[in-house]
């Protein structure tokens, strides 16, 4: 008897976290959770991974809007 495809299997199958959700009648949120940790047991490593000290936050800068027709 084949196993049941886990939210990875339908991941790496080309399925989106919406997709995998409705498939696993579960939350979207709850969707790429699973996608998340599974990932990261199959490759033996920290969910979630933990931040390097010397990393530098990516967001917007403070008080700008992203826009793509300003200039």
């Amino acid at each position: 008897m084949a196993r049941p495809l886990s939210a990875l299997d339908l991941f790496r199958a080309g399925n989106d976290t919406m997709q995998i959700a409705a498939r696993l009648s579960i939350s979207e949120e709850e969707a790429l959770e699973q996608v998340s940790s599974q990932r990261s047991a199959s490759l033996r490593l920290p969910s979630p991974y933990p931040i390097h000290p010397d990393a530098k936050p990516t967001g917007w800068p403070k008080g700008k809007v992203a826009y793509a027709g300003r200039h």
